[in-house]
C-alpha cells in the first residue's frame, strides 16, 4: 500500500541573529491510508515545524515530501498551492472561521475555491456539518456558536475537498468520529540532544 505522506530526511534550521536553531535533523517517517498517528512533545521540539513542512505551509532546508505518491519538494508554488487546497486538510489550535459568513458558507468555501458549483459545494457542506451535529446550527455566524460547535465547523471545513491528509494542532474533543477515517501527521520518535524529545503515538482510533 502507497504511503499517503512520506518524509524522507528532511531537516530545518532557523537563524535568530548569530544563533542557528536546529529544529529538525533529518527526519524520516511514513503515514499508510486510513492511520491516525498522535504526536506530544514539550515546547520547541519542532511539532509545528514539522506540520508546517509537511502541509507544505514552510520549506524545508533539505529532504523530501512526498504526498500520495507525488514528490513535491521542488514544485512551485503554485502547484504546492494547489496540492494545498486539493489533497490537504488543515484545523488550526484557534478556528479561523470567517466571522462575515455562516457555518454552511465556511464550510462550502473551500469547495467552490477548488472550481465546484455552488449547489455542489453547498450539498457537500451541508452533508459535514449535519453529520457534524450541526444540522440546526448552518445558518449562525461564527460569534453565534459555542467554541465546540467552532471547532466542528473548523473540522467541516477542513475535510470539504475529501483530502487525502489531514493535520491538526492540539485535540479537539469533538473531533473523535471523523479522525478514524483519516490520515494525520505524526512526528519522529527522536531529536537531536540539544533539543526535548519527541513522542509519538499511533493508534487507530481517538478517545
Amino acid at each position: 500500500m502507497t504511503a499517503v505522506l512520506t518524509i524522507k530526511g528532511v531537516r530545518k534550521t532557523y537563524i535568530q541573529g548569530p544563533k542557528r536553531l536546529e529544529v529538525l535533523h533529518g527526519v524520516s517517517l511514513g503515514v499508510a491510508p486510513g492511520e491516525i498517528v498522535g504526536l506530544m512533545g514539550q515546547s520547541g521540539a519542532g511539532k509545528s515545524t514539522l506540520l508546517h513542512i509537511a502541509g507544505l505551509l514552510e520549506h524545508a532546508d533539505a529532504g523530501e515530501i512526498v504526498i500520495a505518491g507525488r514528490p513535491l519538494t521542488a514544485t512551485s508554488e503554485r502547484e504546492r498551492t494547489r496540492v494545498r487546497r486539493d489533497m490537504i486538510g488543515f484545523v488550526y489550535q484557534f478556528h479561523h472561521l470567517l466571522p462575515e459568513f455562516t457555518a454552511l458558507e465556511n464550510v462550502a468555501m473551500p469547495r467552490r475555491i477548488a472550481g465546484a458549483s455552488p449547489a455542489a459545494a453547498v450539498a457537500r457542506a451541508r452533508d459535514l456539518l449535519d453529520r457534524m451535529g450541526l444540522g440546526e446550527r448552518l445558518d449562525h455566524r461564527p460569534a453565534e456558536l459555542s467554541g465546540g460547535e467552532q471547532q466542528r465547523v473548523a473540522i467541516a471545513r477542513a475535510l470539504a475537498n475529501e483530502p487525502a491528509i489531514s493535520t491538526r494542532r492540539r485535540r479537539t474533543g469533538c473531533s473523535t468520529c471523523w479522525w478514524r477515517s483519516l490520515a494525520s501527521i505524526p512526528l519522529p520518535r527522536s531529536s537531536p540532544p540539544t533539543m526535548p524529545r519527541l513522542r509519538a503515538a499511533w493508534t487507530g482510533r481517538c478517545i
